[in-house]
């Protein structure tokens, strides 16, 4: 069993980081320190990414915890994937682009029935060449690696004592709540949540990461095809306008599509699932099978679903024991695959009095935001 200390210290350190990243947001927002608007916002990117997001928290951990900083990549599951594994997850960060689109149009839908209006920002995609390069720098790829670092790496490690469900939803919350936008906090919350399943479906955080980098990449190309002229601008602005501008009819359409994404979805995270655990995937699918066919002729089974009732993914796989195929469901659960799915540790108040400090301020400020909103 893990030490208190573990988790009140993980607790720590992100208020700590969120507390920093608020700061700096605010500076920023007041332009303390009178800096064009270009300029302002690569600063500001670099120093929320590399100094807070990345930074900051290699530093805090390897102080609290007394790591080396080879112990750090390893503690945050930087485990290698092969080739195929890069592919799933680059078609999975495509649908989890065209997902968080269609979430944010029915959330935005809703949230202007109250009268809110999200603000206009800068034009991000109005600009050069230069300019797009330097999005995918700011926007893609260091978002992509940084914010990892913290959500997938920083808190999965210490939410992982908690069981899977609670690692879930207390990551994807303050992946959601570290936005600080009511208009974007719903999809990230989803998005978060989702990411976390894929490090504990690949047990490598570089799947989350290839993800969040092919989503934030997708809308920095759509935020400067039309300036570019790139390839699929109109179709892309066509489908916008066909899921924003008719009302009802367009909820529903996205409902359908929303559906159709959450299908590709756990098709490629089981994939996914598959081809990084690789033998150990197929030594635990045949253990369970024999343990099935055994109790079966034994009379002591007749559940569809095989398997124990443990957090894991269910399959549909032929299974041949001695020359008996079959096509069954089993449930392959993460604990047979070495993976934490059970809480192994009941925290305290004082473990998470940080956690609530986040939470309390994260959401704080994302209320504001929606108020900001009714009042603009």
């Amino acid at each position: 069993m893990k030490k208190r200390s573990d988790l009140f210290k993980i607790n720590l350190i992100y208020f700590i980081l969120l507390c920093a990243f608020v700061l700096v947001r605010i500076v920023f927002a007041l332009n303390l320190f009178n800096l064009s608007g270009t300029v302002s916002d690569i600063v500001g990117s670099i120093l929320i990414q590399i100094g807070i997001m990345f930074g900051l928290t290699f530093v805090l951990y390897l102080l609290f915890f007394k790591k080396k900083p080879k112990d750090v990549f390893k503690d945050y599951k930087f485990t290698k994937i092969n080739f195929k594994a890069v592919l799933i997850s680059i078609a999975i960060g495509i649908i989890t682009y065209f997902l968080t689109l269609c979430v944010a149009a029915i959330f935005n839908f809703f949230l202007g029935l109250f009268g809110y209006q999200a603000s206009s920002g800068s034009s991000a995609g109005v600009g050069t060449w230069g300019d797009f390069l330097v999005s995918i720098v700011l926007v893609a790829i260091l978002p992509g690696f940084c914010e990892e670092f913290v959500h997938r790496g920083l808190l999965v490690k210490g939410f992982s004592e908690l069981g899977v469900k609670k690692t879930i939803i207390y990551s994807g919350l303050l992946f959601g709540l570290m936005h600080l936008n009511i208009s974007q906090f719903f999809y990230a919350t989803l998005i978060g949540c989702l990411l976390v399943l894929l490090v504990m479906a690949s047990g490598s955080i570089i799947p989350a990461m290839i993800v969040h980098f092919m989503n934030n990449l997708i809308n920095v190309y759509f935020s400067y095809a039309e300036d570019l002229n790139l390839p699929l601008r109109k179709t892309v602005n066509a489908l916008g306008g066909l899921l924003t501008g008719y009302g009802i009819l367009s909820i529903l359409l996205l409902i359908v599509l929303i559906a159709v994404a959450l299908f590709g979805l756990v098709f490629l995270i089981k994939a996914l699932f598959k081809e990084t655990y690789g033998r150990r995937f197929e030594k635990v699918k045949s253990d369970i099978a024999k343990e099935y066919l055994r109790d079966q002729v034994l009379g002591q089974i007749e559940s569809p679903e095989v398997g124990s009732p443990d957090a894991g993914l269910v399959f549909d796989e032929e299974v041949d024991i001695a020359g008996d195929k079959r096509l069954i469901k089993i449930k392959i659960p993460f604990e047979r695959m070495g993976l934490d799915a059970k809480p192994i540790y009941k925290p305290k108040f004082v473990d998470n009095i940080f956690f609530y400090a986040s939470l309390a301020l994260g959401i704080t400020i994302t209320i504001f935001t929606f108020i900001w909103g009714l009042v603009i």
